[in-house]
């Protein structure tokens, strides 16, 4: 049983990440909002969000900056990209 529980959990997961890959290339009708890691700023300064272990840029909508790891929310949609808390 555990190996079923497991495989669904595998797929769980998979089907999350597609989910912000589908949005955050900018596919109509996607799920818009995620939850995820703040993981700093890029050589750009764009701000990078860890979401079901895949990074994402993203502009920052913020005055000051997250401790690492601090949760915060990815909005991603049709020319949508942002980070904020």
């Amino acid at each position: 049983m555990s190996n079923l529980t497991s495989r669904l959990n595998d797929i769980s997961n998979a089907n999350r990440l597609n989910a912000v890959e589908t949005a955050y290339s900018g596919s109509p009708g996607s799920q818009t909002n995620f939850t995820g890691k703040w993981q700093g700023y890029d050589d750009n300064g764009n701000g990078l969000i860890k979401v079901n272990g895949k990074t994402y840029s993203a502009n920052v909508l913020g005055l000051t900056s997250r401790p690492y790891n601090a949760d915060i929310l990815l909005r991603v949609g049709k020319g949508i990209r942002t980070i904020n808390w």
